[in-house]
């Protein structure tokens, strides 16, 4: 079976877009046990702010979730790591799958947003868990170096970290969470190594993207909303482009 779906390369990255669901068994074979890290932010529910969000932020099904956490265990080497991103109402159904394929829960990084959420609602929803799992620890990775971290990240408007401006952008647009590159650079460099690939296939804007880039890592990133896929992609060519001009910090 064919789907649509759009692919396009830089010299150490990969994005498609596209339905993850839809093409997951055909990169499951080219990927198994290929894959340094996941790092991805699965839609988990934004529905409590408002009825304008739009149906790529409704949860996953429990038959979706599933499939997602499948195809993680498929890929990774078995002492990789993944690293999602979700609230507090899916937090223990992620737990519960991994532990399914035989991984642990090693670390709970906790993004707290200082500003960016809406008054009526920053006590319930103003911070994001992103969940370290892993079925083997490596050797020259200290895991507790990440366990119940805690970083605030001061926001501007609904965009959190930085903003972002996405041309022609339907209403939707106020379901993008852009995540803060020097956390992820960190993350990246202290679980991963040079080259290794990191798959995010929930790509967005693609802040994790630029992060294994500048770290020397490659990268694939998947996206359904093309306004936000041909965001990433100019975001990723700017940051090769940079890089090979000596434009930005090379860690």
């Amino acid at each position: 079976m064919s789907y649509d779906y759009k692919i396009e390369r830089g010299e150490k990255f990969v994005v498609i877009r596209g339905d993850f669901f839809e093409i997951m068994d055909e990169i499951r074979d080219m990927l198994r046990r290929k894959v340094g890290a996941v790092i991805t932010d699965p839609p988990y529910g934004r529905a409590q702010y408002s009825d304008k969000f739009n149906k790529y932020l409704i949860p996953l099904s429990d038959d979706k979730r599933m499939k997602f956490v499948e195809f993680v265990s498929d890929v990774l080497t078995r002492r990789s790591y993944a690293f999602v991103c979700t609230n507090c109402f899916e937090y223990a159904k992620y737990v519960v799958d991994f532990e399914k394929r035989g991984f642990n829960l090693y670390g709970d990084v906790v993004m707290v947003y200082g500003e960016g959420a809406p008054k009526k609602y920053r006590l319930r929803d103003a911070h994001e868990h992103l969940l370290i799992f892993a079925r083997e620890l490596r050797k020259d990775v200290d895991t507790n170096s990440f366990k119940n971290v805690y970083y605030t990240i001061r926001a501007r408007g609904i965009n959190r970290c930085h903003p972002v401006e996405f041309k022609n952008a339907p209403q939707e647009k106020i379901g993008v969470t852009v995540k803060p590159v020097m956390l992820f650079r960190e993350i990246i460099r202290t679980f991963t190594q040079r080259n290794e690939l990191i798959v995010d296939m929930f790509m967005g804007s693609a802040s994790i993207g630029e992060s294994a880039l500048l770290e020397g890592r490659r990268y694939l990133g998947i996206e359904i909303r093309d306004y936000v896929y041909e965001f990433a992609l100019q975001r990723l060519r700017r940051v090769e482009r940079d890089m090979k001009e000596q434009k930005v910090i090379f860690m």
